[in-house]
């Protein structure tokens, strides 16, 4: 219903004082028609000289009067009470050529104590007049009469024609909620709870829609972070969109419904506004979808929504840009699974193409320049012709680097020199590198210098080593999978180590007690045999306590029993954790040219966890190095040391 604004305080306050005390006043009683009760009453009291506070009202009758102002000779008519009834009332009461009033036959009189009625009522309507709501208060001071009911419905038609309320034209279930109530007085012989209802509803009305173009795909940018900081690096440049997503809706116009308040006013809704109609036009991309209140604009593909010209919308895939800086895009985010192929022209030795700071995001991302400090790089697939800054970062599933310096994750990454950056992938193929840290399951260089950390989980081959102070390490944790698997059989065979800590305690507690008791239980089981022999019942205390003495013994097996399973368990685990490395005896160093000085080959066991390193001297002709182990229980191991591939 809203909000209710309530209406007639005045009168209840008036009302409240003259209960207190009867005032003596001349007044000769007045019984007239009228369409205004309030204003008829203050023109009463002033023919008499009367306070129009000390005066009340009964109404004695009413009658509904209506005209239709589209006759030319309209006159009004009367709309009796049948009539009401009959109406088709939606068509007749939102007709906006009808009018409405009503005339009250009424005695104006002195007001006077209400003796038995002594109900707290108020009426309360909404803004538009269209509810119309009356609240009664709890009470313990009401009791049943027989003119209860009649009372009530005469209180409430006078605070409703007060506050200008047809009566009997929009009441609906009036008259059924207050013979609830009235029966709730009688059996209760109080009012136990507030009551509320309504006394009058009306048409409400429905507003018209204005059309309107809502940009599903802009509402997904956000310059703001997840702490409510704008982030100013972000311009939306590329705003990405996935196949079958609403990227635009075209609200339609719609015309409102008109309403009549429950004053019998006509209320007429304005005339919609269209503005935006026919003004998105789309390629071939797009999916339009026309519904009854709307157009939805949907995309037929993955990648941006690209604004060809004004008013022309269109998906694309591809995006040239000559920098990407804070003064030019800002951070471009197109994600990484919408097919977006970003290029990024710049290729000056001089300048960066992708700007300190930024973050790039795309399937697909071509940089034919350089990537500055604290850049950020998301992509599928990744080239870069230029050189990675130290404290760059790039995430991709492919990548090709000219010169890398910076820190980059990916699946295969190619580089063509390493200059003291970080790489961690599956595959690694560096043509050239002077320094850095390399992690990944295969690595192969072609020429390999000096000061380089290489860990790897199956092969390390280099083509040519020239440089001096490299370690190479066989290290299975370097795959994540591995290290996951290892750390869940470690945190099993713990939990069973605990285990089998505190079981044996519970057996031994057990078996004491077993022993402690056994003569005494063999003793109550000969009693009980000669019961049995006598035909005789034995006492309860004795098959309870053999019942005992059973089940202490079948807890004591249990117990026993899960020391061997879980004794088993953690062989089987233990022998898990063995077999897990064994793929480092698969593993292979291979250096195609002879050693270096101060090189360093170290195969990194986890059962038990122990290093074992190779130190080749300069000039020694080892092809592959490799570790297996010496005995069947991998208890003690060697590094293999071969001369020819």
């Amino acid at each position: 219903m809203g909000l209710f604004a309530k209406l007639l305080k005045k009168d209840r306050s008036e009302d409240t004082v003259q209960e207190k005390r009867e005032v003596e006043i001349e007044f000769d009683n007045v019984t007239l028609e009228t369409e205004n009760i309030l204003n008829t009453i203050k023109d009463v009291a002033r023919s008499q000289k009367v306070n129009p506070s000390l005066l009340d009202f009964d109404i004695l009758d009413y009658k509904t009067f209506y005209k239709d102002d589209t006759k030319s000779d309209a006159q009004w008519q009367e709309l009796t009470k049948n009539n009401i009834v009959n109406l088709d009332k939606e068509k007749f009461f939102l007709n906006p050529s009808i009018y409405l009033k009503q005339i009250y036959n009424i005695t104006i009189r002195k007001k006077e104590p209400k003796e038995h009625f002594t109900l707290d009522l108020t009426v309360a309507v909404n803004k538009l007049f269209t509810k119309v709501t009356v609240n009664i208060k709890k009470s313990d001071n009401i009791h049943y009469y027989s003119k209860l009911e009649q009372d009530l419905l005469d209180e409430i038609n006078k605070k409703k024609v007060k506050a200008g309320i047809m009566l009997g034209v929009f009441e609906g279930s009036l008259s059924r909620e207050v013979k609830k109530i009235v029966y709730k007085i009688k059996m209760d012989k109080m009012l136990k709870e507030d009551q509320s209802f309504l006394a009058c509803e009306g048409f409400e009305p429905e507003r018209s829609i204005d059309d309107r173009i809502i940009f599903h795909y802009k509402s997904k940018f956000k310059k703001e972070d997840e702490n409510g900081r704008v982030d100013h690096t972000k311009k939306g440049v590329i705003l990405p969109v996935n196949k079958g997503e609403v990227i635009i809706e075209y609200i339609k116009a719609k015309k409102g419904v008109n309403g009549r308040n429950c004053k019998g006013k006509f209320i007429r809704v304005k005339e919609p506004v269209e503005r935006y109609k026919d003004m998105i036009e789309v390629t071939e991309n797009i999916e339009v979808k026309e519904e009854e209140d709307r157009i939805l604009y949907i995309a037929k593909k993955n990648g941006y929504v690209n604004q060809i010209k004004r008013g022309v919308y269109d998906i694309g895939d591809k995006m040239e840009v000559g920098v990407v800086n804070l003064k030019s895009t800002g951070s471009i985010e197109a994600g990484t699974d919408t097919d977006v192929k970003l290029h990024i022209k710049d290729k000056s030795v001089f300048n960066d193409a992708v700007g300190p700071g930024m973050q790039i995001e795309s399937s697909h991302i071509n940089i034919q320049g350089n990537v500055g400090s604290g850049a950020v790089l998301k992509a599928n697939d990744l080239v870069i012709g230029g050189q990675t800054h130290q404290n760059s970062k790039i995430f991709t599933k492919t990548g090709k680097i000219n010169v890398h310096r910076g820190k980059v994750e990916g699946k295969e990454i190619l580089i063509n020199r390493l200059e003291g950056g970080y790489v961690e992938a599956d595959v690694v193929k560096i043509s050239q590198a002077v320094g850095g840290h390399i992690k990944a399951k295969k690595i192969i260089v072609k020429q390999l210098m000096s000061n380089s950390k290489l860990s790897a989980s199956k092969l390390i081959e280099i083509k040519e080593l020239k440089g001096s102070d490299n370690k190479f390490f066989i290290d299975p944790t370097v795959e994540r999978d591995f290290v996951q698997k290892r750390d869940d059989i470690k945190k099993e065979i713990e939990r069973i180590k605990n285990l089998l800590k505190t079981l044996p305690q519970k057996g031994l507690q057990k078996q004491a007690l077993i022993d402690k008791n056994r003569d005494t239980i063999e003793s109550i089981k000969k009693k009980i045999a000669e019961y049995e022999a006598l035909n005789r019942k034995p006492p309860a205390t004795f098959t309870d306590k053999v019942e005992k003495f059973e089940k202490l013994k079948e807890s004591y097996e249990k117990i026993q029993e899960q020391i061997r399973e879980n004794r088993e368990l953690l062989a089987q685990k233990e022998k898990e954790l063995v077999d897990l490395q064994k793929s480092i005896f698969k593993a292979r160093v291979v250096v195609h040219s002879p050693w270096t000085d101060f090189n360093e080959v170290t195969f990194r066991l986890i059962t038990p966890p122990k290093n074992l390193t190779y130190y080749p001297d300069k000039g020694e002709d080892v092809k592959i190095v490799y570790l297996k182990p010496k005995d069947e229980e991998h208890k003690d191991f060697e590094i293999v040391k071969r001369r020819t591939l």
